[in-house]
Formats: structure tokens, C-alpha cells, sequence
């Protein structure tokens, strides 16, 4: 390259928003994230996966092709990080290390999606030596049964992995995704579920109002007109199985009359077995 690898990704960063800032709809500048799948193929079949929807057909099983490496040269050239994740375990594509390697020569922070059952020691050792930035290991459930039930695998097999990766690459970061239902929710805690991996006392306002939390535990609350809780009704509330509902804005249920406890007191913060929960 012409220039240092921080150099030409300073002055893409620089001509991005400025070209963000006159609102052009055609750029001039690349990316600074770039996402690709190195592999579609994969090894497990998940409930939750897109794959279970797409034809199988017009997307047979394949690896990216090396003949792409010049394209990838120079996206990353100007990129500032890399993830390696799709529809396939990138952990199982032919040119995955090349891949990373490339992206790494180019002074880019590397991060791979994985679903574990593929990460070796010699993936560790290559996690320390390319160096991959961070793993996201896709998990939906925090528990044996729940985790054999949505992908056929084992939690004490995955936990065992991720303490060997900790073993041989300790400065490579760990992150977590996952598809979470009324099925699995209570199966992890409060503190693992906030957006954009932000640790927090309890669940995120954000993800309480997305959660369809198991009815058990929440208060029926009822009125004469169907609909439960405060008297602010239509505005907050939402009919959940003709007889429980959820709040879904947080400082709306301080009417005495709606039988919730404030939930514009902090107090209210999710507490594992509290008797009354204010999602």
C-alpha cells in the first residue's frame, strides 16, 4: 500500500462523513465495517435459523471464492473492522483463516460468528496468532435441555470450549448472540439481556418491550372493558391472551388504580422471583 494501513483508513473515515454530512446518495468513500460469509455451509440446523427459509436450491452449499481475494484487498484497506458470519459456520469454510489473515494485514479488528461446535485448539491458537478480535458465539438457550432442543448440541460441550479458547487465547474477546423466546428467556440472566451487549442491573427498557415473557408471574389485572391496568389503557397496554398484558412504556403505570407497582421507580427494576414484574 501507498500509505500506512491507519493513514488511508483515517482519511476514508474523514470523506465518509463528510459525505454523510452533505447527504450524497452515491459515495465515493468504502465501508468501514465490512460483514462477509465466507461459507454458506453449516453443520447444524437451528430452529431459529434463516436457513430453514431460503431455498436450498438456488443457494447450494459453497465457499467464497479465492478469485474474490483482490476485491476483499481493497475493502479492507480502507475498512476498520471485519466480521466473518452469515447463513454458513465460517469456522467450516476452506478460506476462512486466509480471509482473516488478509483482513488482519490491513490493520482491521476481526470478529467471526460461530456456533462453537467447530472451535478448536487450533482455532485458539490461530485467534492468538492472526489475531482474531472477537468470537460471537450463537447460543439460544442457557441451559441443556433448552440448548439440545433448539440446536442438537450440548451446553456442557460448548462451555467446555469457550474455557479452553480462554485457555490459549485470553486476549481474544467473547460476545454472545442469540434468539430469544418465552421458551428460553428465564433461562439466562437478567444482567446477559441489553442491547448492544451493555451490562445493566436488570433487562433493558428496550428488550422488555420486545420480550413475550411466559405468563406466570404477571399480574391479571382487570376491567370492564377488556383491557387490563391503567386507566391510560390503549396507549400502553397491549391484549396478550385475553387475560394478561404487558406494559410497554415504563412510566406510565404510576395510576393508583392499575394495581402494577411504579414503574417510574427504580425499585422496579427486574428482581429474580419478585412477586409482581414490570416488563
Amino acid at each position: 500500500m501507498s500509505a500506512e494501513p491507519a493513514s488511508v483508513k483515517g482519511d476514508n473515515r474523514r470523506l465518509l462523513e463528510r459525505e454523510r454530512h452533505e447527504g450524497r446518495a452515491v459515495l465515493a468513500s468504502y465501508p468501514m465495517q465490512v460483514q462477509l460469509e465466507a461459507t454458506n455451509r453449516c453443520n447444524l440446523a437451528c430452529a431459529s435459523c434463516a436457513r430453514n427459509y431460503y431455498s436450498a436450491a438456488e443457494n447450494p452449499d459453497a465457499d467464497m471464492d479465492p478469485a474474490r481475494f483482490p476485491e476483499l484487498e481493497t475493502l479492507f484497506a480502507h475498512a476498520e473492522r471485519v466480521l466473518i458470519g452469515g447463513y454458513g459456520e465460517p469456522l467450516m469454510g476452506a478460506h476462512t483463516e486466509a480471509i482473516l489473515r488478509l483482513a488482519a494485514r490491513h490493520g482491521c479488528f476481526t470478529e467471526v460468528i460461530t456456533n462453537a461446535t467447530y472451535l478448536s485448539k487450533k482455532w485458539a491458537h490461530l485467534a492468538r496468532d492472526i489475531p482474531i478480535g472477537r468470537f460471537l458465539f450463537s447460543v439460544d438457550a442457557a441451559s441443556e435441555k433448552g440448548l439440545r432442543a433448539l440446536r442438537g448440541v450440548t451446553l456442557s460441550s460448548i462451555v467446555e470450549r469457550l474455557r479452553m479458547l480462554a485457555d490459549e487465547a485470553p486476549q481474544t474477546e467473547s460476545a454472545f448472540n442469540f434468539t430469544l423466546s418465552k421458551k428460553t428467556w428465564t433461562s439466562f440472566p437478567p444482567s446477559s439481556i441489553s442491547p448492544r451487549g451493555k451490562e445493566s442491573a436488570g433487562f433493558s427498557s428496550r428488550t422488555k418491550n420486545f420480550i413475550r415473557a411466559p405468563t406466570a408471574g404477571i399480574p391479571r389485572l382487570k376491567s370492564r372493558n377488556g383491557w387490563r391496568g391503567c386507566s391510560m389503557r390503549r396507549g400502553h397496554l397491549q391484549r396478550r391472551r385475553a387475560s394478561t398484558f404487558i406494559c410497554r412504556r415504563r412510566r406510565a403505570c404510576t395510576n393508583a388504580t392499575s394495581r402494577w407497582n411504579s414503574c417510574s421507580s427504580a425499585r422496579t427494576a427486574w428482581r429474580s422471583g419478585a412477586a409482581r414484574r414490570c416488563f
